[in-house]
């Protein structure tokens, strides 16, 4: 009986042994060390159905999901204003970012429907620059239409793959 209490009190201790042992293990933390550049308004909202791009019928606030209480995109909108975020060390100078419009799925016009830059100008020491989208009068007869605009990134600085796109409904009824 002696022997049975003994190897138990002996599995006892081997595991509170090997538990304390591995708590005791540094974790190494894992850290990015990359450079990227994403849409602010796709990190907290889902992508449209079937798209590679959230699609935004309300102006996206920074930083949040859109909901119905924000102010819907129309012509009377005059401007939307977009946060492009830069993933990583910031810089000491400033970085201009290009961006396009991804002709394939939009069908708003430059111009027409809408007037920007193509560019985009993160500040020296910040994580963050804005893309202002002109949004014109085209008449009400022109209907709905649609603004899928794309981060192209430069030399130094990629697009974040998943959050490259952002689609705008741009509603001129």
């Amino acid at each position: 009986m002696k022997k049975i209490q003994f190897k138990f009190i002996q599995l006892i201790f081997g595991v509170v042994l090997l538990l304390v042992s591995i708590s005791c293990i540094k974790n190494e933390e894992i850290l990015f060390t990359d450079t990227l550049v994403e849409w602010d308004a796709t990190t907290f909202n889902a992508k449209a159905s079937g798209k590679e791009y959230a699609l935004f019928t309300r102006v996206p606030v920074y930083g949040a999901a859109v909901n119905n209480a924000q102010p819907l995109i129309t012509r009377t909108s005059g401007e939307i204003r977009l946060r492009v975020n830069l993933v990583g060390p910031q810089r000491s100078s400033a970085i201009e970012i290009p961006y396009s419009v991804v002709s394939a799925e939009s069908t708003a016009v430059q111009g027409t429907h809408y007037s920007m830059a193509g560019t985009v100008t993160i500040p020296a020491n910040s994580s963050f620059g804005e893309v202002l989208v002109n949004v014109l009068d085209a008449g009400a007869s022109s209907g709905n239409r649609i603004l899928v605009l794309q981060l192209d990134g430069n030399a130094e600085i990629q697009p974040s793959t998943r959050y490259r796109q952002v689609g705008l409904s741009i509603n001129q009824q």
